[in-house]
């Protein structure tokens, strides 16, 4: 299987007037236009996904939403374990991915969670890698079917593109 974990584009400051529940705060129109610009080129490169679940926080969820859009994804499913507030993804991993997902599965959240989570699969140590996730980022790994249940230490790292991506010529 293939997991695509991609960290919410660039979302407003944090501001309590405005967004009491942080959960709530919107992506700028600027992470918006250049995330847009990145799915496009997840497109063209030919990086799709078959599942798609994202925090049901609004920047993130807006982030999948111009996936399905600009990347022609599937339509996002709300997965509230990927929340801004939940940094325990990884303890709960087998909860976030449903038992029959196959292919490759997106996952839309945030970081610190994210960097984790990466550096859990990788090294079944959430802490031992330092993971550089920006903002509008996609990591891919490979995890191997036969470590579904126990996938610490088990994953490939394939790439990490950023939107700098989307701004480069081919």
């Amino acid at each position: 299987m293939r997991l695509l974990l991609v960290r919410h584009a660039k979302a407003e400051e944090r501001d309590p007037v405005l967004w009491p529940d942080d959960a709530l705060r919107p992506l700028t129109d600027d992470g918006r236009a250049e995330f847009a610009r990145f799915a496009k080129r997840l497109r063209t490169a030919g990086i799709a996904a078959d599942a798609v679940l994202a925090s049901p926080a609004t920047r993130a969820w807006e982030t999948a939403e111009l996936l399905h859009r600009h990347a022609k994804w599937p339509l996002p499913i709300r997965c509230p374990a990927l929340g801004p507030d939940d940094s325990a993804v990884l303890l709960r991993f087998r909860d976030v991915l449903p038992a029959e997902a196959s292919g490759t599965i997106a996952l839309v959240g945030h970081d610190p969670a994210f960097s984790h989570t990466a550096s859990w699969l990788l090294t079944a140590d959430a802490a031992r890698l330092a993971v550089d996730f920006k903002k509008g980022a996609c990591l891919s790994l490979e995890l191997p079917d036969e470590a579904r249940n126990a996938p610490g230490g088990r994953a490939t790292l394939e790439w990490l593109w950023t939107p700098r991506v989307a701004r480069k010529k081919r």
